[in-house]
């Protein structure tokens, strides 16, 4: 007895200090979940606010910042950011900085999460001049797993592909579609081989293309439609840019194809980006049907000298910012899969700016039980509207600032913290962030708060994966709270089955701590009774294991030192073939 009496307590001591040990991350698991928040990248590098702008919820700092390009939540794990030659990685749900992985190219652009897939997608420039561009795929559940990737082809000294033009979503399976910088056409890409597997040529008018948008709708793409425009003469589209190269105006000549100037005959002129709110500007954005794989429209802004497009999350609504110097926005409705979209309002926002110039660069759309609400916000000067979007596109507008200065200068970030009231916008050029207030109505709408941050990006980020879970498990409980014991037979006393007692509810999933409360309440379930004859059967288990185990060991100890011909080599043998878990090439 008193060598079982050691060995047990030999056994608990080791089974102590492992669990001493299983608890060295428990920082980690303990703390509380951000849950629904907004993040801002900047200078400063991350700030997590809550939803209202009230609390600093974590703060990070001492990022190495090459140049924030893009920001992209997975919903289950990580937030994404494009940061240069790096994509820097932070945990969805407690905003510490994961890590980083190596990007395909510098700078590292534009970032698509694919659900489908659990995988992230990464738009990068060309890495050298064999290749106009690059597409790498990281895995959301490794940061150690990087998938082959997709290389443009391009020929020896072409441009740099600076290309905004990545398009992957659910609904189009297993297909992708980006469009290389400064050509003429539309790729399509098999996500599972990333393989290039279409080409499809736009429009004839169509220089080329920069911005792409999707909607899940009617599986449209919608490119802004880039021209070649005249330049150096009265009555040309634009005056010539300058050269990167030499700094002087361009002496290129081009065959202009749109506009008043448009002519078979070769004439000075420029292409793409330059001529983007001339008079050429004519086609604004074209339509792709990712079905029939087809040109099916195109469309444009009031003063018809170009837009981009952006896509409401649902693809309902397609919104085009206008050059028109701030005075429109447009809104078109998509429809069925093979029908052009429609034009449905154009909100005179008034924002003010130059003529030819884009104003607004982002928008929020409020969807709920009760709201479907567009935000819309601008740099021509300090106002932000608010369009019901079931009212007949009724709009209201309100001050963000009594400022007399125009707060940001070339892009204002605006988004909403799903499922609350309140939207952000940004004021870069003074360092604020404006918290707007909108009820039930457009004409709720008010600034409730204004935080000092440096300009960046401002994203929400919530733990969609943990919220559905415990959505779920709280669904559950409530369909519990109707079962009572009295309908339960489980062949116990009925002494007592006239007083139902009610199953405790189901608690949300947390993660684990150390601690032994869940083994105190489920021992406050049972009567003593039951306890003491448990804890005896526990007992009587743990010393007939014990000696079993005991027993075991001496005979171990007897056959090795009994025989020392082939055990070893079979033991050694048979390792040489397991793969066990821990293998990181397991099977």
């Amino acid at each position: 007895m008193k060598i079982i009496s050691a060995f047990v307590a030999a056994v608990s001591l080791g089974l102590a200090d492992a669990r001493i040990m299983s608890s060295s991350d428990a920082y980690y698991w303990q703390k509380e979940a951000l849950g629904s928040t907004m993040w801002l990248f900047n200078k400063d590098g991350l700030q997590v606010y809550s939803n209202d702008g009230m609390e600093l919820k974590n703060e990070v700092t001492g990022l190495n910042k090459t140049g924030f390009y893009e920001v992209q939540s997975d919903g289950h794990r990580y937030v994404w950011v494009a940061n240069g030659v790096q994509v820097d990685v932070f945990d969805i749900n407690t905003g510490d900085y994961a890590g980083y992985v190596p990007s395909c190219g510098n700078p590292a652009m534009e970032l698509r999460y694919l659900p489908t897939r659990q995988e992230m997608w990464l738009r990068c420039a060309r890495s050298s001049n064999d290749e106009a561009g690059k597409i790498d795929v990281f895995s959301t559940n490794s940061l150690s797993s990087n998938h082959a990737g997709v290389v443009f082809p391009g020929m020896s000294g072409s441009s740099a592909n600076y290309g905004w033009g990545l398009e992957i979503h659910s609904t189009l399976g297993n297909s992708g579609y980006a469009a290389p910088y400064n050509k003429n056409y539309l790729y399509e890409i098999d996500l599972s081989n990333k393989t290039i597997i279409g080409n499809y040529s736009f429009p004839e008018e169509v220089h080329s293309t920069y911005d792409l948008t999707y909607s899940p709708t009617n599986k449209h793409i919608y490119g802004k439609a880039r021209v070649c425009c005249s330049c150096g003469f009265e009555g040309a589209d634009i005056e010539c840019p300058n050269s990167r190269s030499t700094g002087l105006p361009t002496n290129e000549t081009v065959t202009v194809k749109t506009g008043p100037t448009a002519s078979t005959e070769p004439q000075r002129g420029a292409c793409g980006g330059s001529c983007e709110g001339s008079s050429a500007d004519t086609i604004g954005v074209f339509e792709f049907d990712t079905v029939s794989k087809a040109f099916a429209a195109s469309h444009n802004g009031v003063a018809n000298n170009g837009v981009t497009a952006m896509s409401s999350p649902d693809g309902k609504y397609i919104v085009l910012a206008t050059r028109d110097g701030g005075e429109t926005v447009r809104i078109l409705k998509a429809g069925m899969n093979g029908v052009p979209a429609t034009v449905a309002a154009d909100i005179p926002v008034a924002f003010g700016g130059d003529p030819g110039k884009k104003t607004v660069g982002d928008v929020a759309f409020i969807e709920d039980e009760n709201r479907n609400f567009m935000v819309i916000a601008g740099w021509g000067n300090n106002e932000v509207a608010v369009v019901d979007l079931d009212d007949d596109y009724r709009m209201v507008k309100i001050m963000l600032t009594d400022n007399t200065e125009t707060t940001a200068s070339g892009v204002r970030n605006v988004e909403w913290a799903v499922g609350s009231n309140y939207v952000w916008i940004d004021g870069p050029q003074v360092d604020e962030m404006y918290v707007v207030e909108i009820g039930s109505t457009i004409d709720s709408a008010k600034v409730s708060n204004v935080i000092e941050a440096k300009g960046g990006f401002v994203i929400h980020v919530d733990n969609y994966e943990r919220a559905a879970l415990a959505a779920m498990i709280k669904e559950k409980s409530g369909h519990m709270d109707d079962v009572q014991v009295d309908d339960i037979d489980d062949h116990s006393d009925h002494a007592h089955d006239d007083e139902p007692v009610s199953v405790p509810n189901m608690a949300p999933v947390t993660a684990p701590t150390i601690s032994n409360t869940a083994s105190a309440a489920t021992r406050n379930m049972v009567d003593d009774k039951d306890d003491d004859s448990t804890q005896v059967v526990a007992i009587a288990g743990l010393i007939v294991g014990s000696i079993a185990l005991l027993w075991t060991m001496a005979l171990t100890v007897s056959r090795f030192t009994g025989s020392s011909d082939g055990a070893p080599n079979q033991e050694q043998a048979l390792a040489a073939d397991v793969v066990t878990l821990g293998s990181k090439q397991a099977v």
